[in-house]
Parts: structure tokens; sequence; C-alpha cells
């Protein structure tokens, strides 16, 4: 089985104050002559690869910080990138794992679900069947979970059952 592990991939607008003392938009290492990350140069390096060329992974793993503040915008980017693999690799399966960057505190602090933006990404990305099917709840019954329910704690969230918190498809 061959796996292509990813982990930090930090996509997304670094915070306002961040963009102030750094003097940059984003904190991704590929980004556009705007200063806005680009999703597609990284892809476009994995899709070029000549190991990866030879043989696609079976299994991509994503591991924690897919976003850099876990705001919407962050999934904007790392979606685009995600899909693109998908495309190259038609028959790869992913698990994407959350990581502390992926929390919004804002949300937090509202009261809200701090993995909000994180959810609806992975609903996104895998899309309404596979995502109900892989964490047994719809996607409104997380999205709208109190900031107790994080997306860490989906083996709470499913009676008796022992979901896993990430994602294999």
């Amino acid at each position: 089985m061959r796996i292509l592990h990813l982990s930090d991939l930090h996509f997304g607008e670094l915070l306002e104050v961040q963009q102030d003392k750094h003097k940059q938009i984003s904190g991704h290492f590929f980004t556009k002559s705007s200063g806005l990350p680009d999703p597609s140069r990284l892809s476009d390096i994995l899709r070029r690869d000549s190991m990866l060329k030879l043989r696609a992974p079976d299994l991509v793993v994503v591991s924690g910080d897919i976003g850099w503040s876990g705001s919407g915008v962050d999934y904007k980017y790392a979606l685009e990138f995600l899909r693109n693999l998908k495309h190259i690799w038609k028959e790869t399966k992913f698990v994407i794992s959350p990581g502390n960057h992926d929390v919004n505190w804002e949300l937090s602090e509202k009261g809200e679900n701090p993995q909000a933006h994180f959810i609806k990404f992975l609903h996104e990305f895998f899309g309404e069947n596979e995502f109900n099917s892989l964490y047994g709840l719809s996607f409104d019954q997380l999205r709208c979970a109190s900031r107790r329910h994080e997306l860490s704690s989906f083996i709470d969230l499913k009676e008796n059952d022992l979901t896993p918190a990430v994602a294999v498809v």
C-alpha cells in the first residue's frame, strides 16, 4: 500500500494582526503574485513527481492544520487543492484529520462550534452521502453542534458507535 502523508498545509490567510506584523497576506509557502495562497502549485508538484507518476498513492493522509485560522476562506483553498488531487488520483482514498489551526476561536468565543468551517469543508469535499456515511450524522447535526461537541469528539456524538474522528473514502 502506498501512502502519501501531508501535514500542516496551512491554507488560508493570516489574521489581520499577523498580516501587519509579517507584511504578507498568507503564511502559506506557495502564493500567487497577489500574496494569496495558490493551491494549484502544490498539487502540480505532486502531479509531476516521478514516483507518484509511476503509481498513484492508495491513500492520502492529510493530518492537521489544513487551514490557518479555521475560517471559511482557509478551506476554499484547501478544497481546491484536495479536489485537484482527487481529480489526478481518482481511485485514491483520503483521510483528513483536523489540527489546532482548524479551530476558529472567534466562533468559540460566540459559543458556536469552533470547527464549523472545517466540518463544512469536509462535507463539500466528500459530498452529502459519503459524509453522512463516514460520520453517521448529518451535516446540519454537526454544523450546529455546541462547542463541547467539536469534530475531534465525533466518537461522543454517535450513540454507542466507535466512528473514527477521521474520514476514509
